[in-house]
């Protein structure tokens, strides 16, 4: 297993699992999960150059509880590598069909002995695969960006938002790059819709873009509300007037290198200009029945209508579609902003687990298993509830103090656009 030290890549079951397999070496690649003695089990640091261990070993077995797409699996792969997943902790399906000693436990609630009963049954040997499957699955699938280079074939307008939330200022420098290079490799973009904000320096942040992007396409706009990503989408929505056909490509800034590697597709790939939808694949997921963004939906006007459905979502929101499938965004979008930047919303759900010590205390009980919460979330809690601030800003300007604001109405409506967008017609996914 190659990941950091912390509950959602769940050392302990990778622990558990060792114990109860004696008969075969169990490596850890990225610092220290116990300090109890197992001699079959070995941890190693973590290092900026884990493929010569991961060149070195038999078997990926991925313990995570919840992963997106993990990269790891993705470079396993390419390195031809023989890996065991558990089922439904990773959200992108692969099509084992295609590859060569991709294995799926199924029915194990991330219990060690059901792992391990299966595990036994699969005849693990130390011999190395003996096709070039793996590798060929993603290089036909997640890698290619020699032909990307000729983006937007098809010759259609549209129009770039970026919502962009300042932490480093070497990101400026990168976005910014790519969007010159765009602007001189494609004349069907027409305008350049930027959202930014920043906790300190604001002025600094704007001069940055203005100075480095020379071009009357530009437009950017300066946003005070806490809604990070989708905040940034609703606020160019609502201060641009662009025409329903026109097509909008939306992407957010992130500083790790994969979601670099999305926007570069993004903005280069001229497969996302064949249809009028379309969205990452690795972060193209269906909605489970349990996720409890549908409580989130339930108490929203416009979203109430889909807690009880089955639905997909982007779970990253980076896309590109036709501005008419966002106009419900548009029309309910002051409404929007009003839940993204204060926590005295009709969001109660969350509201009162982040008000209510008891009531927090007991959904974090319950689901902390499932969810991704941290340290900071309930020191969050605390801090919002003693300085009394309505968002993030108001609370880093005044107080000078971190802490989460209202996060879970906008990761539901991450959900709601991915539906907005793909609710009426099976789209080709890149």
């Amino acid at each position: 297993m190659c990941g950091t030290n912390c509950r959602r890549k769940n050392p302990t079951l990778f622990i558990d699992l060792a114990k109860k397999n004696p008969h075969y070496d169990f490596i850890w690649i990225g610092g220290n999960i116990t300090q109890e003695k197992i001699n079959n089990l070995t941890c190693i640091s973590e290092t900026k150059d884990p493929f010569k261990y991961l060149n070195k070993i038999d078997y990926l077995l991925l313990t995570s509880t919840r992963d997106p797409c993990p990269i790891v699996v993705l470079e396993s792969m390419l390195m031809n590598k023989k890996i065991i997943l558990l089922e439904n902790n990773i959200k992108y399906k692969h099509n084992t069909a295609l590859l060569e000693n991709v294995h799926v436990i199924t029915e194990h609630n991330n219990c060690a002995d059901k792992i391990s009963q299966q595990i036994n049954k699969l005849n693990l040997n130390t011999i190395p695969n003996t096709t070039e499957k793996n590798q060929k699955y993603i290089n036909d699938n997640f890698i290619g960006y020699p032909r990307y280079r000729f983006a937007n074939q098809e010759r259609r307008a549209y129009n770039l938002c970026l919502s962009y939330f300042h932490k480093d200022d070497r990101e400026i420098q990168y976005y910014t790059d790519l969007i010159n290079s765009r602007l001189i490799l494609d004349p069907d973009l027409n305008n350049i819709y930027i959202s930014v904000a920043a906790l300190s320096d604001i002025d600094n942040v704007l001069k940055r873009f203005t100075d480095k992007i020379s071009s009357d396409k530009l437009k950017i706009t300066l946003r005070e509300n806490a809604g990070f990503d989708i905040g940034g989408l609703i606020d160019i929505l609502l201060s641009h007037d662009i025409d329903e056909n026109e097509y909008i490509t939306y992407i957010h800034n992130k500083s790790n290198l994969i979601w670099r590697e999305h926007l570069f597709r993004i903005l280069y790939a001229s497969d996302y200009y064949k249809n009028d939808t379309t969205i990452c694949r690795e972060y193209y997921i269906e909605c489970e029945t349990a996720d409890h963004n549908r409580q989130i939906m339930s108490k929203h006007k416009f979203m109430n209508d889909l807690s009880n459905e089955s639905f997909n979502y982007i779970s990253g929101t980076c896309f590109n579609t036709k501005m008419k499938n966002l106009i419900p965004l548009v029309k309910n979008g002051q409404y929007i902003k009003n839940n993204l930047t204060s926590l005295d919303t009709d969001d109660k759900f969350w509201q009162e687990c982040m008000m209510n010590i008891d009531i927090f205390n007991e959904y974090y009980i319950n689901n902390k298993d499932t969810i991704l919460f941290n340290k900071i979330d309930e020191d969050a809690r605390d801090v919002l509830i003693s300085t009394n601030s309505k968002n993030l800003f108001e609370l880093k300007q005044k107080y000078d103090r971190s802490g989460i604001p209202d996060f879970m109405f906008e990761h539901a409506l991450e959900r709601y656009i991915g539906y907005l967008i793909t609710n009426n017609k099976k789209v080709n996914l890149v």
